[in-house]
């Protein structure tokens, strides 16, 4: 009955194009047949499959199991080498790999890379990076080339962002439209961080929405994608504004809301206010009945216009709130936006008018504007100490 089971959540996870019961009946799929039934669920990943997810831990174990159960003579086998160091690059158990090394006799064409993929999967970073270095991912086509490309580009991607932007490209070349390209986009974007790099961050992630829009992993991406993208200065975010719109609708609309928010929260936690107002304007235009959205939309809209030449706009926003349905670090944004407004909405027209004005526009030494500094000062701290504190 478990058997049964078993076919059933496969054939449910890779779709009937992609599996036959004659073959899951097969008295003792070879590994190199284990590790295409793991690709294509993990393929299924990419394109949003939750059950393809769930079971993905559960397959990783059940192939592993099955491995270290194979004779010697199948391992003979190039396919089945092949697949020993897919697995392993896949997200397989090391442990299984330091068997199979160690007892089992595999093509010394893959041998190597199944060693690097042990080290890496033990986070023996140091020890996978010197295995691997030389080691060509061209020379393999397909996900062993493509798997290969992707864990030697996290390896680099810190200390030579360069050859980890073409390990990158290399790994969704050889393996278009997997879960191996959804990964080398998604990290990709820790490498954009020069001022110059911005359209490219941008267009990696049109691509991504283009492509791997339902992702099961897309949060992950959208996270990465608002804490990258406010480093950069506020003109250059306004110039891409709208690419990164059309970007975004590539992907369902509840989730549209979400990225929006994510990049609200991440500009007005970061200062970058236009940008704030930009992404919670656009957050507020998604169609959608969940209150708490539609409150948080508000509540950084409301945020990044309050020190503008009508604060008491943006308090009366804050006001029209309800705390009640915010989480703990909203309530805190709400708690410092509301001071500022409060405090500045009382101030004289000339004064509010000055503060608002880009520091560029300021008359160097003015003594004006540098009363006002003086007296928003204490107010900034304070509310500096509140974002910095929900950064952490």
């Amino acid at each position: 009955m478990r058997f049964l089971l078993h076919l059933f959540v496969v054939a449910v996870v890779l779709g009937a194009s992609h599996f036959s019961l004659a073959q899951a009946l097969e008295p003792q799929p070879e590994p190199y047949k284990l590790v295409r039934t793991l690709q294509q669920a993990q393929d299924r990943i990419a394109q949003g499959s939750q059950v393809a997810y769930d079971v993905q831990r559960k397959l990783l174990d059940h192939i592993g199991n099955k491995f270290i159960k194979f004779p010697d003579h199948i391992w003979a086998d190039s396919k089945n080498s092949e697949a020993a160091a897919v697995f392993a690059l896949a997200g397989g158990d090391p442990q299984v790999g330091k068997w199979l090394l160690k007892n089992r006799t595999l093509s010394p064409k893959f041998a190597p890379i199944l060693e690097g993929a042990v080290e890496f999967a033990s986070r023996n970073y140091g020890k996978a990076t010197e295995l691997l270095n030389e080691i060509e991912p061209l020379k393999f086509p397909g996900h062993l080339g493509g798997s290969l490309a992707l864990v030697k580009a996290m390896l680099v991607a810190k200390t030579d962002p360069k050859m980890a932007a073409t390990l990158f490209a290399k790994s969704r070349l050889l393996v278009p439209g997997t879960l191996i390209e959804e990964a080398a986009l998604r990290r990709s974007l820790v490498l954009f961080k020069s001022k110059d790099d911005l359209p490219k961050l941008v267009a990696t992630s049109n691509s991504y929405y283009r492509q791997f829009g339902r992702s099961v992993f897309g949060r992950v991406f959208d996270e990465s994608l608002a804490t990258a993208i406010v480093k950069f200065e506020g003109a250059a975010l306004e110039m891409h504004q709208e690419k990164l719109v059309d970007a975004v609708r590539h992907t369902p609309v509840a989730r549209q809301k979400k990225i929006y928010l994510m990049l609200a929260k991440s500009a007005v936690l970061s200062g970058k206010m236009a940008f704030a107002r930009f992404s919670s304007a656009n957050a507020t235009r998604v169609l959608g009945t969940d209150r708490q959205a539609e409150a948080r939309a508000n509540l950084y809209l409301a945020a990044a216009n309050v020190i503008s030449n009508e604060p008491s706009q943006a308090l009366g926003a804050l006001e029209a709130i309800d705390p009640k349905i915010l989480s703990v670090d909203d309530k805190e944004i709400m708690q410092g936006a509301t001071k500022i407004a409060a405090a500045v909405a009382q101030w004289p027209p000339a004064e509010r008018n000055a503060l608002s004005e880009p520091p560029s526009e300021a008359a160097a030494g003015d003594a004006g504007a540098d009363d006002i500094l003086t007296r928003v000062q204490p107010l900034m701290t304070e509310v500096d100490g509140i974002l910095e504190k929900l950064k952490k």
